[in-house]
């Protein structure tokens, strides 16, 4: 899209992009760069795949000091010869180390995303070279076998592959699969007709792994929209749904709710505002490829939750994403986009033992387990202490700036809590979902106690909860 790069947020972006750049650029040394050295740690093909990103932004983008700079040019065109090349770089050839997900889903979004901003400045056969390791690591064959954040993680490579490739049978091979997170499911990774969305098994993920779905099925569909590859006329009837029943419940004035974002509570750059500008960000992206009345009402959703957000404004929170910002004040100075207010309700996700409870001026979200879910999340380091996180845990939202975030732990009246003995840290992703097949009775007020199953009865639940991580 279209953008004015002087409006203060965007000129901002530009500016810091720019000077990032540059000093990117000034320390490069043989293509690569001495801090990140190749061949032991998977995550160093990754953070200079992000540097190189950000020059090739740079270079395209106006009023960054290095727009149309042979410069940056020669960074770019240096950095991806030799991290395509280099023993232990992402080469045809190579093999992988370190984490499997940077290989398959990591670095082939970032690669392929650096050739298409590059494209016109690239020979033909810089471009097939660039983007060969990516048809050696992504095979693409065993996608249908994925979980949907999985499917289309790996689909959205293929498919981009494809389309720098000229390569139609790479297309529908990337294409075909994704699908698969459109269909509800019953039980496990998906998406529930209440709503839940469920990761890893037994995890609520809709503020996480949900979110990098929603994102790179924004992009597909805006990618392959009016092509001979786009998506069926039913295939996103679910997706579309999604954004009212699973994402927008968990969105309230701007930030995104604790409960549903697995260990990523626990991730520096990844708190509540972060997510959720993620998140209000794909909607609106989403919105160009849906119906006019989905996509009026989305608008309108997005831009109340903009509004009302008493914690940050969009100048003292930039969004990262140039686009991105230029799309959100658009939609934000667009007088013929009224925004909407909070709705007034109370949603149970019994898929995901979840509840939002909306009020006129507050919203809480309560955090509960049972046999579907898991009593919480570790892994890779993060979140190594969440023990008690979905045994009610609960979160109040205000529509006031407050000077703290107000979070609360309390045992509700009415029911008996043994605390378990936390597990051993360790590093396996997830635990053993909880023994109960109910989940806690937790009474909002005089009418509407809360289970989350069906065989719920009168006589409170009693947590023994003694969970070791899983191999």
């Amino acid at each position: 899209m279209g953008f004015d790069p002087n409006l203060p947020v965007v000129d901002s972006l530009l500016t810091d992009l720019g000077l990032e750049s540059v000093g990117y650029i000034q320390t490069i040394r043989n293509g690569l760069w001495l801090d990140l050295p190749i061949g032991s740690v998977s995550g160093n093909i990754r953070t200079t795949l992000s540097r190189i990103g950000t020059i090739a932004s740079a270079y395209n983008l106006p009023n960054t000091g290095l727009t149309g700079q042979s410069i940056a040019l020669g960074a770019v065109v240096a950095t991806m010869n030799a991290i395509t090349t280099v023993s232990g770089g992402y080469r045809v050839g190579g093999s992988s180390y370190g984490s499997t997900l940077d290989w398959f889903i990591s670095f082939p979004k970032r690669l392929l995303d650096i050739v298409a901003l590059m494209h016109d400045q690239l020979t033909p056969g810089q471009v097939q070279s660039y983007i060969a390791p990516v048809g050696h690591f992504v095979q693409g064959e065993r996608t249908e076998e994925k979980s949907p954040t999985e499917a289309t993680n790996v689909g959205r490579a293929v498919i981009l592959h494809g389309v720098l490739g000229r390569d139609s049978a790479r297309l529908t091979a990337g294409r075909d699969p994704v699908a698969q997170a459109f269909p509800y499911v019953t039980a496990g990774d998906g998406f529930y007709r209440d709503g839940s969305f469920i990761y890893h098994g037994n995890v609520p993920y809709t503020g996480s792994y949900g979110a990098v779905l929603l994102s790179n099925v924004a992009a597909l569909f805006r990618m392959l929209r009016n092509s001979p590859w786009s998506f069926s006329s039913a295939d996103p009837d679910n997706m579309f749904a999604a954004v009212d029943n699973a994402y927008a419940p968990f969105i309230y004035n701007g930030i995104a709710m604790d409960g549903v974002a697995g260990r990523a509570i626990a991730r520096e750059g990844a708190h509540d505002h972060e997510r959720a500008r993620g998140m209000m960000g794909d909607i609106l992206l989403l919105a160009e490829s849906a119906s006019s009345a989905q996509r009026s009402r989305w608008r309108s959703i997005v831009k109340g939750w903009f509004e009302r957000d008493g914690w940050y404004s969009l100048e003292q929170f930039p969004l990262t994403s140039v686009v991105e910002a230029a799309r959100v004040d658009s939609l934000m100075k667009d007088t013929s986009v009224v925004a909407l207010a909070e709705p007034v309700r109370c949603q149970l996700f019994a898929g995901m033992d979840r509840i939002v409870h909306r009020r006129p001026n507050w919203a809480l979200s309560i955090s509960m387990d049972s046999t579907r879910t898991t009593f919480f999340e570790h892994g890779n380091g993060e979140n190594l202490r969440g023990w008690h996180t979905n045994n009610g845990m609960t979160y109040w939202c205000f529509d006031r700036p407050l000077e703290d975030p107000i979070f609360v732990w309390r045992q509700w009246k009415g029911t008996t809590f043994v605390p378990f003995e936390p597990p051993a840290i360790g590093e396996s992703v997830t635990l053993p979902a909880a023994d109960s097949l109910r989940v806690t009775l937790v009474p909002f007020d005089s009418r509407m106690p809360a289970p989350a199953d069906p065989s719920f009865s009168s006589e409170p639940t009693v947590r023994h909860a003694r969970a070791t991580p899983s191999s």
